[in-house]
């Protein structure tokens, strides 16, 4: 599992999910191991995606006259961008979650802080990471049936 977190910390910065990981806010092991695998190939997703460009794309060719048309999308990042949209349906309303926490790489404080109606005790803090945690086995059930 070593690898696994080593291989998805980024330079002199780690993830939110690797940080919960790393504290013991996904749960037990195996469950824990789990959760950060589904969690961290849903962020993969995202960022292979159309929806996460990396480069300008060339819109000259999309009106050039006798021109294939059609994207110039690598096939895996269409595949990519499929899964993504599964997953954030399968999730339904913990998709909100997903994207808070896995996409945006955002934290507890700053999602208790945008939610006003979360009052910010210590029960809302344990409500949210359950719900994280219900929302990452979600992740782990999507991607088991996506082999």
């Amino acid at each position: 599992m070593e690898q696994t977190v080593a291989k998805f910390k980024r330079v002199n910065e780690k993830t939110t999910l690797v940080k919960m990981y790393e504290t013991g806010k996904l749960g037990k092991s195996p469950v824990a191991e789990n959760r950060l695998r589904a969690g961290v190939r849903f962020a993969a997703d995202w960022r292979a995606s159309l929806f996460n460009p990396k480069i300008t794309r060339n819109y000259d060719r999309l009106f050039v006259r006798g021109g294939k048309g059609g994207s110039d999308a690598p096939d895996w990042r269409c595949d990519a961008a499929d899964r993504y949209l599964r997953a954030l349906k399968r999730l339904g309303d913990s998709g909100v979650y997903a994207r808070h926490f896995l996409r945006d790489e955002g934290n507890v404080r700053e999602f208790v802080l945008k939610y006003p109606v979360l009052n910010g005790t210590k029960a809302t803090y344990a409500a949210v990471y359950r719900a994280i945690g219900a929302m990452l086995d979600e992740l782990v059930d999507f991607y088991r049936s996506e082999k």
